[in-house]
């Protein structure tokens, strides 16, 4: 009897192990990227000192797993698939980066650094998911940017923008490639703003 106990004991373990180490659904991890730098066009600067606030967002999309919707007004999450950060966390980051390499201010200062700037952009992230609808579907991004004289207190500029991406693929990796690609064109148009926000 004992040995019969001990034998079960032993067959537990090793199921345990092997549901640890088995072939169950594997959780992938993307990054969301902006294109190099060398590709990026040039600006005439403009002699202001921009600091680039941290995005900010109350949506659900704002999620660590990349978010979905089959039908309008509905979302849902990947449960296999995830951001490396939060879409807006790593929206601040690239949005400092593009801006930083664009040369259309004097100098980009964010939101750790102790210098004064004349000019603030606060960025909200209002949507960010893959609208599957229809297969394959498409990337939707939608933020809105807000420039700010920062000794006036005045609104200098507002826009809504909203970017689309289709899919390649109707999975995960092709989400995840066209949330890149709207990502570069949202960053585009924003660049493209502050460009002639103030001419």
């Amino acid at each position: 009897m004992l040995r019969k106990l001990r034998m079960i004991v032993l067959l537990s373990l090793l199921s345990g192990c092997m549901s640890l180490t088995g072939t169950g659904a594997v959780r992938h991890v993307y990054v969301l990227n902006d294109k190099s730098a060398a590709g990026l066009p040039t600006h005439n600067k403009q002699p202001h000192v921009l600091m680039v606030e941290s995005t900010y967002s109350t949506s659900y999309d704002d999620s660590i797993h990349l978010v979905y919707s089959h039908r309008p007004n509905t979302r849902g999450r990947y449960q296999y698939a995830q951001w490396s950060e939060l879409p807006s966390s790593r929206m601040t980051e690239l949005l400092f980066s593009r801006l930083s390499e664009a040369n259309i201010y004097h100098t980009v200062l964010n939101t750790r650094s102790d210098a004064d700037a004349d000019r603030s952009l606060s960025t909200e992230l209002l949507d960010c998911y893959h609208d599957a609808a229809s297969a394959p579907g498409e990337a939707v991004i939608r933020l809105r940017a807000e420039l700010y004289n920062t000794h006036t207190h005045q609104l200098i500029g507002r826009k809504v923008f909203t970017v689309r991406a289709a899919l390649d693929q109707y999975d995960a990796a092709g989400a995840a490639a066209a949330f890149n690609q709207a990502e570069r064109q949202l960053l585009d148009e924003i660049s493209e703003w502050l460009t002639h926000g103030e001419t």
